[in-house]
């Protein structure tokens, strides 16, 4: 089952509060495209399982500071794209939990 988008709010894409004079003056379809939501991918909804997946990222981004490992630094070592580990922590897509072992043997 899906649910409407937590992160753009079903709207499908993310606007910056501030827009400089270009945004301002190109189609607004161009932009939606620009800034399409990293959760949904401008679908405007996700997996009802979203949720425990922003949980589960919680716990692996509070165990990453508590090693006081900076992302780039653990993607690296994890040998995981540092983007993919950054959708992982804000639960974009489903946190791959068998990371936790990996990380605490990173600072032993």
């Amino acid at each position: 089952m899906n649910i409407k988008c937590p992160q753009c709010r079903g709207m499908g894409y993310i606007l910056p509060l501030f827009p400089n004079q270009k945004m301002l003056e190109t189609p607004i379809e161009e932009l939606m495209e620009f800034f399409k939501c990293d959760m949904c991918n401008g679908n405007k909804e996700v997996s009802d399982e979203v949720n425990q997946w922003q949980i589960d990222g919680d716990i692996l981004k509070d165990r990453r500071i508590e090693k006081s490992i900076h992302l780039g630094q653990e993607s690296k070592l994890l040998d995981i794209d540092v983007s993919v580990l950054s959708k992982m922590e804000r639960g974009c897509i489903k946190p791959d939990m068998s990371l936790l072992d990996k990380i605490d043997k990173l600072s032993d």
